[in-house]
């Protein structure tokens, strides 16, 4: 994807491998983990819930990031790009080919965003939306009707919720 048609200008020929190496450096130097996300996936992985990471993002930018926060092991062999598929949200096709790839429909899949398109992406998938409402203020883009956590402690919960609802417990 060429980054000066992204931004609608030109850019010096060698400024989009400039910025990447840039971002890289920074990430691999200066990332952490959001409060709660290692617990989360800790307890997630180890009540056998499958996990995986469905992002417009290049798959070594999703790598470097997960590696630098000690994160990867958590979503070894379920990382899925838009990249790869040449399909970005809010096409749902990336949220599709993640739930083949993991072999569940959609309609059982959960997807946790933090983008409005990554809300329709999820929605026109026919899955389950939840917003990651991290700043406090969701946009008005996000439908009301979406499910929303503050916090990544939140989710062991929700999805707890969600399966006593669909099996009638409530």
């Amino acid at each position: 994807m060429d980054l000066g048609k992204r931004v609608g200008r030109s850019l010096e020929e060698d400024f989009e491998c400039r910025y990447r190496a840039r971002v890289a450096q920074l990430l691999s130097s200066q990332l952490q983990p959001m409060p709660g996300v290692p617990e989360m996936l800790a307890q997630l992985t180890s009540a056998g819930f499958p996990i995986c990471i469905a992002s417009n993002g290049p798959l070594h930018k999703m790598r470097l990031s997960l590696e630098t926060c000690d994160l990867l092991r958590y979503f070894e062999g379920r990382l899925y790009s838009a990249h790869e598929i040449q399909a970005w949200k809010p096409d749902p096709s990336l949220f599709l080919h993640a739930a083949q790839q993991l072999g569940y429909p959609p309609e059982q899949c959960l997807v946790i965003e933090d983008s409005p398109v990554g809300i329709e992406a999820a929605m026109a998938a026919g899955m389950i939306a939840c917003y990651f409402d991290y700043h406090g203020s969701p946009p008005a883009e996000v439908p009301s009707t979406v499910l929303r956590v503050k916090t990544m402690s939140e989710l062991p919960d929700l999805i707890t919720n969600i399966l006593a609802r669909k099996r009638g417990w409530s």
